[in-house]
């Protein structure tokens, strides 16, 4: 697992030759959110286009949660299936959008998702002012009433267990603790407090924060770190050429 890519910006974790070498077609890497390399609003620019094929060309299998930096309304357009038991989007065919509220089996273990996030770098109060949205930042990033139904139906469904939860920001409470109550409840947030509460878990990993940091001792958030799944922040052995 690793924390945000933000199209290509936050991508030097992940082209490290030792990296490229050390994953191969039996592994899974799971990114925590803001992927980013979905980003034209009408089709795959040149840019995107040359990184979603690196993508595709890579010996292993790229899995992302949404974050609030991607462009929602062609995000939806890929084609949807279902894949390891929950649905995805399909942007290449080792690289899927694992879509809000579903339970996935990977490796012989449960994931829950999660994605979506409040962007707080936005509007006057951020310093920025031409944070268009429709440009910049979509209403999509929150989910939706339905998706969040749709993620305490699937829960249920498994009896509110499961081994991992991967979303992109944290909830409520720990949230406020992460941030020192720079950033405020939201929708979103308030969710995954509820969820938090209610479900039985391994391990949570989410992005969202540039930084990385174990919470407390089941929450990890992840930036820059490549860390194999239960794995900590401190203590862990790293993937080799991790930052």
């Amino acid at each position: 697992l690793t924390g945000d890519t933000h199209g290509g910006a936050d991508m030097k974790k992940l082209v490290s030759r030792k990296i490229t070498s050390a994953l191969t077609s039996e592994d899974t890497l799971i990114i925590c959110g803001d992927f980013g390399f979905v980003w034209d609003t009408k089709h795959e620019a040149r840019g995107e286009k040359t990184w979603l094929d690196w993508f595709q060309q890579m010996p292993w299998t790229t899995l992302f949660v949404d974050g609030n930096h991607e462009c929602f309304p062609r995000l939806f357009t890929y084609p949807e299936k279902e894949w390891h038991g929950g649905r995805v989007h399909e942007i290449r065919p080792h690289l899927y959008h694992l879509m809000r509220g579903e339970v996935f089996t990977i490796e012989g273990k449960t994931f829950f998702t999660m994605g979506g996030a409040a962007s707080h770098d936005r509007g006057p109060a951020a310093g920025n002012t031409k944070a268009v949205e429709g440009k910049y930042w979509w209403p999509q990033e929150i989910p939706s009433k339905e998706e969040m139904e749709h993620g305490l139906q699937s829960l249920n469904t498994c009896g509110n267990q499961v081994d991992y939860i991967i979303t992109h920001c944290l909830p409520s409470d720990l949230q406020q603790i992460q941030t020192a109550g720079k950033f405020p409840p939201d929708p979103i947030t308030e969710y995954l407090h509820a969820v938090n509460t209610a479900v039985t878990y391994t391990h949570w990993y989410c992005g969202h924060y540039h930084v990385d940091h174990d919470l407390t001792e089941r929450v990890t958030i992840l930036f820059n770190k490549i860390l194999a799944c239960g794995q900590s922040v401190v203590g862990s052995e790293p993937m080799p050429g991790s930052p």
